[in-house]
């Protein structure tokens, strides 16, 4: 048995997404991905289990004849057959938005980390500020020892010409 296996680009013209989208749906374990050295690829049939939208389940009223007989009033097989069809119309939009939520969930999932990222500024922004303080502190402490350097030299030399 040949495996069809797909690059990372083919993959993603595959399903219809990036290839950064792709990556994240394999970075969630949403998607199965192979390497090879630094190579990943993808193989075709998991591609299409991904892709593939699950079918509509039989509702409650496919239990009901479909077929017009005499024992149905005609009245009432219409307003059947309308019920059969609106309920159809609503169970594929229903898969259709369940689909979309689960991407929408993902997305979410993987927005998660840019909260991680602005929790990281914040603490180098609060270390800055830490460094600011010290490096003050330093001038500080370097204006002071000059001052002081400057007095000694200033005593110094008013005691040298005194001695003189």
């Amino acid at each position: 048995m040949i495996l069809d296996f797909l690059s990372r680009k083919k993959a993603a013209e595959f399903l219809g997404i990036s290839v950064r989208t792709l990556d994240r749906k394999v970075r969630g374990k949403i998607l199965r991905s192979h390497r090879r050295g630094r190579k990943i690829f993808f193989l075709r049939k998991d591609l299409e289990s991904f892709a593939k939208i699950p079918e509509p389940q039989p509702s409650v009223f496919s239990q009901f004849p479909t077929e017009k007989n005499d024992e149905i009033p005609k009245v009432f097989s219409e307003f059947l057959e309308k019920l059969r069809q609106d309920l159809k119309e609503k169970d594929s939009k229903i898969i259709q938005l369940n689909f979309e939520l689960g991407k929408w969930q993902q997305i979410a999932k993987n927005s998660i980390p840019l909260l991680e990222v602005k929790n990281i500024q914040k603490n180098e922004q609060e270390k800055i500020k830490i460094l600011q303080k010290k490096l003050k502190k330093t001038e500080i402490s370097k204006f002071f020892f000059v001052a002081i350097a400057g007095i000694a030299i200033l005593f110094l030399g008013i005691i040298l010409s005194v001695f003189r």
